[in-house]
């Protein structure tokens, strides 16, 4: 460290330490404010003003000692602190429509690395608002995980609109073709978690023999594949704001040793025909996320068929009785 850097870390230290001893949980403080200053020691802007602004310091060891969570974020990713002594971090939480603008304002001018590195430091600086209101108590823990479902959706429509522009630049685009992603568990019934991956199935549709009308054209099929793997290689890429998401793709039809991407006939087929019971109750909290509206609504319509399909009572209660027991 600098001179200037070390005598700011002797006045800082001591500071951290009384402030560690004083909260509701000493120990569990002390460990993660070491953790927090082992990550912004050479960083000496945040020294600053942790030596500058003790209202900063208090808020937060207190943070630090309340979450677990939060103090691995904070450590992990250091540019939260200026999230966390931000006042919109104490104020209303944004709306879907804030949420939206927000996330797409990442899409503004960059190529995809810098696209996806914007998005993320959105990502975790909304996602650390909407953690510290429930850490606050300023709303329900319902609130927040519907929260976090909005934004990950916003990330996901971001996410395919790069994904879109990259496929079409190499391969041109499938005229008439349709693509939606599905999201299925915790994400596709409003309860996303802090941390919680992404179940994504993808869906598209195309007329017969459509090819893209790129320089080197890919069958519909093909391109809507590599249009799926593109998404989930950017949500899962590491950016210097660590990666989007963990996407979990087992629950499309078929499951692992499925295609990545169903065709809308497929899949309805599949729902009709093949799939297992739990896939049918995995449909209950499922929902279209991105893509084309008409797609996403040809979805519903199979899903709605799908759960109110009769079905005999002794049967289902077995299978459910088997589903636990495995």
């Amino acid at each position: 460290l600098s001179d200037a850097s070390r005598a700011r870390l002797d006045r800082v230290v001591p500071a951290l330490l009384g402030a560690a001893a004083s909260s509701a949980q000493p120990d569990a403080a002390l460990k993660r404010v070491l953790a927090l200053l082992q990550a912004i020691l050479r960083r000496a802007s945040y020294l600053a003003l942790l030596d500058e602004q003790p209202s900063a310091l208090a808020r937060l060891v207190d943070v630090l000692a309340r979450s677990a969570l939060l103090a691995e974020r904070l450590a992990l990713y250091p540019l939260l602190l200026d999230e966390l002594l931000d006042a919109r971090v104490s104020g209303p939480l944004p709306d879907r429509q804030s949420l939206h603008a927000e996330c797409h304002r990442a899409q503004e001018g960059g190529d995809a690395e810098a696209t996806l590195r914007e998005l993320n430091e959105r990502r975790l600086a909304l996602s650390f608002r909407i953690a510290m209101a429930a850490l606050d108590r300023r709303q329900p823990a319902r609130e927040s995980t519907c929260q976090l479902a909005w934004l990950a959706d916003e990330v996901v429509r971001v996410v395919l609109r790069t994904a879109e522009d990259e496929v079409a630049a190499a391969h041109g685009r499938v005229a008439e073709g349709r693509f939606a992603v599905i999201g299925y568990g915790s994400l596709g019934g409003e309860e996303l978690g802090f941390g919680s991956d992404l179940d994504l199935v993808f869906l598209y549709d195309a007329p017969a023999d459509a090819q893209s009308d790129g320089a080197r054209p890919l069958e519909a099929g093909r391109w809507y594949a590599r249009l799926a793997q593109k998404i989930v290689a950017l949500l899962g890429a590491e950016t210097g704001a660590g990666r989007l998401y963990d996407v979990d793709v087992r629950l499309r039809p078929d499951g692992a040793k499925g295609l990545l991407v169903s065709s809308l006939a497929s899949y309805r087929e599949y729902q009709r025909e093949r799939a297992w019971t739990w896939e049918h109750q995995a449909l209950v909290r499922a929902r279209g996320v991105a893509g084309d509206d008409g797609l996403m609504q040809d979805f519903e319509d199979i899903r709605d068929a799908t759960l109110s399909r009769s079905r005999d009572p002794a049967k289902l209660r077995e299978d459910v009785v088997g589903m636990r027991q495995r």
